[in-house]
């Protein structure tokens, strides 16, 4: 089923922090009747920038949404290429030089590794946000936007919602640092020869004129056909061993293989990630959003909430919101009530108003009783005769990192309400 509501990675960021930090659906926000999902967005957006609990975090965006450092990586690229790339000391350019050398072929290893990974691209794709992930924890640490624990938390359910799109800018910025590197070596080029007067030649250890006259074609042979400067022979290597030749034509070669080679390719394959980095992401599922819609449909139900054996905190409230939005389709308006005891009987007032629904919130701790439980759900069943079925909503907090246990106890209790003509709500653990 193809998405009805998308929105930016920006977005998806601000409904992430106002999941996670915002102590309810409702409290984030002012229900508008019908706004539109962008206004909601917007709304989001806004709201982000403005709560003081949410504020510093979403001064952190650039961080979680991956356009920062991706700028200052590739400046600083840049300039490394210019700094360690260019013509020698003395008045000299040695055609065999490492730095260049080195840059092309690290260039052809990595578009072999890129070639290998899309063969495996199943292995690969739900890597490539270690490193943001980490980064942008350490930062959020740094700067006392929020305690270590709600760091970790908050960049671990970011950066497994938001990986791929991530992981598409992250590359971009990889591969356009690398188009920088080769970029800054070829201006440093020609910076360093715009002023000298540089002579070519080359000189070895361990090669012949015409070992290096193979390995010239080899690497600057494209480039010869390209520009049209040819390349001496294997005797012409031998003269240029010795007292060398002008640079500018060596110059112009090199510059164009490390275009050919490394920057253009690069530029390409940044343009493709980058392109899947801003797609719009499918926004249906996120619960703030879905609660906001459902309100601005002018869809509402009440609800009675009753809680039984224990006090509910925010969080399970939120759930519970979340899956009754899920449940009617539409905003719920609900009136919380006090704890019940676990042994409790219906009070006199546990009716329902007209139309209001009753819920009844336990947690998964307890362990459901048919002598015990059965004449509460009864009770609270002919309460709200006049409304829809009873709903139990069984909250698993308490067994989040017990899954087995989780979905036993979630069983008894749908056995149990489901003899008593109630239906179960169960209530997912973060």
């Amino acid at each position: 089923m193809a998405s009805t509501v998308s929105g930016s990675l920006e977005d998806a960021f601000a409904l992430t922090l106002l999941r996670d930090r915002a102590p309810e659906p409702a409290v984030a926000g002012v229900q508008t009747a019908g706004a539109t999902p962008d206004a909601l967005l917007r709304q989001a957006r806004e709201h982000c920038g403005e709560a003081p609990r949410l504020r510093r975090l979403w001064s952190l965006r650039g961080w979680f949404t991956g356009r920062l450092p991706g700028p200052w990586l590739v400046a600083a690229a840049f300039c490394l290429g210019l700094a360690g790339a260019g013509l020698g000391r003395g008045g000299e350019l040695n055609i065999l030089t490492p730095p260049l050398l080195g840059l092309l072929g690290w260039q052809l290893v990595v578009f072999a590794l890129l070639a290998a990974g899309a063969l495996r691209r199943g292995r690969h794709r739900t890597t490539g946000t270690a490193i943001p992930a980490a980064l942008a924890t350490r930062i959020t640490r740094h700067l006392g936007a929020v305690e270590a624990g709600d760091a970790r938390r908050l960049a671990g359910d970011w950066f497994g919602r938001a990986r791929a799109p991530l992981a598409a800018r992250w590359a971009a910025t990889l591969h356009l640092g690398a188009a920088a590197i080769a970029l800054g070596a070829i201006a440093g080029l020609y910076l360093d020869g715009l002023g000298t007067a540089y002579l070519a030649r080359w000189e070895s250890t361990f090669l012949d004129a015409s070992q290096v006259a193979v390995l010239a074609r080899l690497v600057l042979g494209p480039a010869s056909l390209v520009t049209g400067i040819p390349l001496p022979d294997a005797d012409g290597f031998a003269r240029l061993a010795g007292a060398g030749v002008p640079a500018a034509p060596w110059v112009h070669l090199w510059a164009t293989t490390l275009l050919a080679a490394a920057v253009l390719p690069r530029c390409l394959l940044a343009s493709v990630a980058l392109r899947r980095g801003l797609e719009r992401l499918p926004l249906d599922d996120d619960p703030w959003l879905r609660t906001r819609l459902a309100g601005a449909s002018g869809r509402r139900v009440d609800v009675r909430v009753q809680p039984v054996g224990y006090r509910p905190g925010p969080r399970s409230h939120e759930r519970l919101t979340e899956a009754l939005v899920a449940r009617f389709g539409a905003y719920a308006v609900t009136d919380r009530r006090e704890p019940l005891r676990w042994d409790a009987e219906p009070s006199a007032d546990a009716g329902a108003d007209v139309g209001q629904e009753i819920v009844i919130l336990v947690s998964a701790a307890q362990t459901p009783e048919e002598e015990v439980h059965g004449p509460l759900l009864d009770g609270f069943a002919r309460a709200g005769a006049d409304a829809g079925p009873l709903l139990v909503a069984v909250d698993t907090a308490a067994y989040a990192a017990e899954r087995d246990r989780r979905r036993s106890r979630v069983a008894a209790w749908s056995r149990l309400a489901e003899a008593h003509g109630a239906e179960v709500l169960e209530l997912e653990a973060d």
